[in-house]
């Protein structure tokens, strides 16, 4: 059965998408080589790492959902991010990749509009939520050691949602998603843009942005669709974790958001040998894959015609997009 929150008006007026030598320049972007988990090599890179603008200037757009108690406020528009590292927090063996990196986040969102944020419907399940977690930019690496001492961010790039303006968890179907309205409007240089009618299609090869187990942000390029014939989601072969739950999945040929990342195989597996957990590995094609809401199943055209409908357009922030 449905289980859809007051849905409430929001503008998605001039929403920016990718121009098409974005979306070139998306798809053929080099990162280095370096789960929810790993099929095939480990794909996942730093922010630092990636050479792509297109690229880049998604960071922004792509939100960490943080506990408070991850935040404290060091002066009077300054706040410090800190939390346990990877080992810490999951008993990681101490040689596995960003073993050192911080935790600090919960799970994923991305703007589509200046207030109104996507994520799994998991990662927001009442609006008592919304004044438990903040949701927050720019926390990824700009340089190999910089969050050594905690992450430094400023108060222009914080906020928490005020309204769930949409949601649905439906196990019956597979559909996991939640669109919040946010306290206040947060500057970037471009939004996400939803694929809005047709399916993906089969064999597509998309990127992943997000928080991996809390981690500062990670793109995964060339993940790939792995099935396709579910009315409300798709599975693809991507090595994403428990922290990218709510992370937009882009098509790397059209630059646009094929669906939300919701689900997928076990993250870790213990070595008792070495008496600690390590990454999950898979050939391509074997576990589980992981699941992917479709961007269409979330009611974006129904929320539009609240608009219409209400009349309540004229309360939805706007903000010029900054180059």
């Amino acid at each position: 059965m449905k289980n859809t929150f007051a849905i409430i008006a929001f503008s998605l007026v001039g929403i920016l998408s990718m121009s098409s030598l974005e979306a070139l320049a998306f798809k053929n972007s080099k990162i280095p080589v370096s789960p929810k988990v790993i099929y095939g090599n480990d794909d996942r890179s730093d922010y630092y790492q990636i050479t792509s603008e297109a690229l880049k200037d998604l960071a922004p757009a792509t939100l960490a959902i943080v506990y408070n108690e991850n935040i404290s406020k060091i002066k009077s528009d300054d706040y410090i991010i800190k939390a346990k590292s990877l080992k810490e927090s999951h008993d990681l063996c101490s040689d596995e990749i960003y073993a050192d990196q911080m935790t600090a986040s919960d799970c994923t969102a991305f703007l589509i509009a200046p207030d109104i944020a996507i994520t799994a419907g998991h990662c927001m399940n009442t609006v008592q939520d919304c004044a438990k977690k903040k949701f927050v930019q720019n926390y990824f690496l700009s340089s190999a050691d910089s969050m050594k001492n905690g992450h430094v961010v400023n108060e222009i790039a914080i906020t928490q949602c005020v309204d769930i303006l949409a949601r649905e968890k439906n196990p019956g179907t597979g559909v996991d998603y939640a669109v919040v309205r946010l306290q206040k409007v947060l500057a970037v240089k471009k939004y996400f843009e939803m694929r809005k009618t047709d399916t993906i299609a089969d064999f597509s090869e998309l990127t992943v942005i997000g928080y991996p187990s809390g981690l500062p942000l990670k793109y995964t390029q060339k993940s790939r669709v792995r099935a396709n014939d579910k009315e409300h989601f798709f599975q693809m072969d991507a090595d994403t974790f428990g922290g990218n739950s709510g992370s937009p999945v882009i098509n790397e040929d059209t630059g646009l958001v094929e669906g939300i990342l919701v689900r997928g195989e076990r993250d870790y597996e213990y070595d008792g040998v070495q008496k600690c957990y390590r990454t999950k590995k898979c050939a391509m094609g074997t576990c589980r894959g992981e699941d992917v809401v479709r961007a269409t199943s979330v009611p974006l055209e129904n929320l539009e015609t609240t608009i219409k409908t209400l009349g309540l357009s004229h309360n939805i922030s706007t903000l010029p997009r900054t180059e």
